[in-house]
C-alpha cells in the first residue's frame, strides 16, 4: 500500500511530558537542558518532539512543559503543525487535569513574534489545561530567559524551593569571516543581480552540516541612512541608523509606536485597515513612514522607537569543509515603492556595498528538519526556485563525493537558465557524469516554452510518484508562493488528502521557504 510504513509510534506516557516544535533545533536545545534537569531532581519525565506525539496523549499525564519556536508568519514550525492542527480537532478531549507551562521562542523584529507559542497557550486553555506558569517569550538571544523559564520550572516543581542549581545553555557564537570572492550568476528581468559569495572562515567552515543556514547582521543602504540624517537633521546618528536599528523595514510594533509617539490620525486609520497596511507593512521603509505620515519627531525619539537591525538568513550553498570558503547565493532585492527605488538590507550590502576582503560577522544556523537523510542510500527529490536551489548545491556536491550511492533528482526553475551560471553549468556537468542524478531545468520566461516547477511536477507525476513510492525524501526550497504551488501539486499527485497528510508527517518531506 502506497506510504504503508509512514505513521509515528506513540510516545510512552509519563506524569510529566516534555514537548517540542523546532525548526532549528533551538526549542530541542531548551526541552533538552529542561529534561536533563528535570532528570538531575528524581523527577520522572518523558521528552519528544511534538512531530512524534498526539495531543490527545496529554490527557493521559498530569503535567506538559512545551517549548516552540514561531516561523513564517507566526505558524509553527513544519513538523509542529500536525500536532497543533490535532490539538484544535473537534474530537480533541477536554484536559481539565492538565497543568502546563510554555517557553515560546521568536524575533521580535516581527508582528508575530512568539505567536505559535500563544496559539499554544490558549488552546490549551480553552481545552481547560490550567496555567502552572506564565508564558515565557524568548527574543532572538534566547538562552538567558530560557534558563530563568527552566528555573521557574523546577522551582514550582518542587514546591516553591528555590533552586541553587546553576544551568549554563550554550549561546550562539558569532564568527568574523572575510569576503574572499563575489562572482556574478544571473541578472532577471527586473534587473536584480544574484551572486555567488565566498567567506572565508576556517574556524566555522567545517561545523555545519550541508542544508544549514548562515545568519548575518548587514549595514543598511547607505543611500537610506543619509535621506534619514537630512530629514530628521540628525547627522550625529548616522552610526546607529547604518549598524544598530531596522529601517528598510517597517513592521505594526513601531506603526503603533509612531502613531502614538506624533498622535497622527492618518496613521491611526490605517491601523485599522488590514489589507492596506499589510500592503504598507510589505514594501515601506522606515523613510516612507516620516514622509507619508508627516510629524514632529526628533530624531532621538525615533531611534528610541526602532527595533534592533534584524538578523537576515541565508542557505549555505557549500559542502562543509575547514579547507574551503562557506559558500553563498544572495539575489539583490530591489524594487519600486510610492516610486521610489527600495532595497534589501543584507542583499545590498552583501552585493553591491562591501569589497572582497571586508569583514562579515555571522553566525550558523542548524536547519535540522532540512538535513539529508542519515542513510546514504536515500533517494531524494530536491525541487527549488531562483535562489532556493543554494542548499541543493550542498546536497549534490556531498552525493558526488560519495559516487551517487542513490537515485537523486533536482528541479530548479528560473526566469531563463544560462549556461555561463556557475551552478546550473555544475548541475549539467554533475548529471552528465553520474547516472543517478537527474537535474531537471524549466524556465518561467521561456519565450518557446514558459514552465514552472510545479506544472514540470504535474506532467512527470508518475515518475515523482514512483520516486516517492521507492522511499524518497522530498525537499522544497524557495519563494512562499513557489512553496504553496508545489504543495498543491504534490497533493495532486498522492492517491489521496490522506496520503499527503500522512506523508508530510512522515520525516520525509522537507520545507524551506521565505
Amino acid at each position: 500500500m502506497f506510504f504503508k510504513n509512514l505513521f509515528s509510534h506513540p510516545v510512552e506516557s509519563a506524569p510529566l511530558m516534555v514537548l517540542y516544535g523546532t525548526k532549528s533545533g533551538n526549542s530541542k536545545t531548551v526541552a533538552e537542558e529542561l529534561a536533563k534537569q528535570l532528570n538531575r531532581q528524581n523527577i520522572e519525565n518523558r521528552v519528544s518532539s511534538m512531530s512524534k506525539v498526539k495531543p490527545q496523549q496529554l490527557k493521559d499525564v498530569e503535567r506538559a512543559l512545551l517549548v516552540v519556536s514561531t516561523h513564517d508568519d507566526g505558524e509553527p514550525p513544519v513538523k509542529a503543525r500536525k500536532f497543533y492542527n490535532q490539538l484544535q480537532a473537534a474530537d480533541m478531549p477536554v484536559l481539565e487535569h492538565l497543568e502546563f507551562a510554555v517557553c515560546a521562542l521568536g524575533d521580535s523584529s516581527y508582528d508575530s513574534f512568539c505567536e505559535a507559542g500563544k496559539a499554544l497557550e490558549k488552546q490549551l486553555k480553552e481545552l481547560g489545561a490550567k496555567e502552572m506558569l506564565p508564558r515565557k517569550d524568548c527574543d532572538e538571544e534566547f538562552a538567558q530567559p530560557a534558563v530563568e523559564w527552566i528555573k521557574e520550572v523546577l522551582t514550582r516543581l518542587k514546591t516553591g524551593k528555590e533552586q541553587t542549581t546553576e544551568i549554563v545553555m550554550e549561546r550562539s557564537k558569532w564568527y568574523h569571516g572575510t569576503l574572499k570572492q563575489r562572482e556574478l550568476l544571473s541578472v532577471d528581468a527586473e534587473n536584480n543581480s544574484t551572486y555567488h559569495l565566498e567567506i572565508d572562515c576556517p574556524e566555522a567552515a567545517g561545523n555545519y552540516k550541508s542544508g544549514d543556514l548562515l545568519d548575518v547582521i548587514p549595514e543598511n543602504p547607505a543611500e537610506l541612512v543619509q535621506a534619514l540624517c537630512e530629514k530628521l537633521e540628525a547627522p550625529q546618528l548616522a552610526a546607529a541608523f547604518a549598524r544598530e536599528k531596522e529601517i528598510t523595514r517597517v513592521n505594526r510594533q513601531l506603526i503603533k509606536a509612531y502613531a502614538g509617539a506624533t498622535s497622527n490620525k492618518s496613521l491611526a486609520e490605517l491601523l485599522t485597515q488590514n489589507e492596506a497596511l499589510n500592503t504598507y507593512l510589505k514594501n515601506a521603509n522606515v523613510l516612507d513612514l516620516l514622509n507619508d505620515f508627516p510629524a514632529e519627531i526628533s530624531g532621538e525619539k525615533l531611534l528610541s522607537l526602532l527595533p534592533p537591525i534584524r538578523i537576515r538568513q541565508f542557505s549555505i550553498s557549500g559542502v562543509p569543509n575547514a579547507e574551503k570558503p562557506i559558500g553563498l547565493m544572495v539575489k539583490t532585492v530591489r524594487f519600486q515603492f510610492n516610486g521610489k527605488k527600495h532595497l534589501g538590507a543584507a542583499s545590498s550590502w552583501l552585493n553591491e556595498s562591501i569589497e572582497p576582503g571586508s569583514l562579515i560577522r555571522f553566525r550558523l544556523a542548524a536547519n535540522s528538519d532540512f538535513h539529508m537523510p542519515a542513510d546514504r542510500n536515500t533517494p531524494i527529490l530536491m525541487i527549488a526556485a531562483g535562489t532556493g536551489v543554494a542548499p541543493f548545491r550542498a546536497f549534490v556536491n556531498e552525493l558526488e563525493q560519495h559516487d551517487f550511492p542513490s537515485s537523486a533528482w533536482l528541479l530548479w526553475g528560473e526566469q531563463l537558465h544560462h549556461s555561463e551560471n556557475r551552478y546550473y553549468s555544475e548541475f549539467s556537468k554533475i548529471s552528465q557524469q553520474h547516472a543517478n542524478f537527474l537535474f531537471d531545468a524549466v524556465e518561467s520566461r521561456n519565450p518557446q516554452n514558459p514552465i514552472y516547477v510545479q506544472d514540470r511536477l504535474l506532467k512527470k507525476h508518475h515518475e515523482v510518484a514512483a520516486f516517492i513510492n521507492h522511499g524518497a525524501h522530498v525537499y522544497v526550497c524557495g519563494s512562499k508562493a513557489m512553496g504553496a504551488g508545489v504543495e498543491k501539486a504534490l497533493q495532486q499527485i498522492f492517491p489521496d488528502s490522506a496520503a499527503w497528510e500522512i506523508f508530510k508527517s512522515s520525516g520525509r518531506y522537507h520545507w524551506s521557504c521565505y
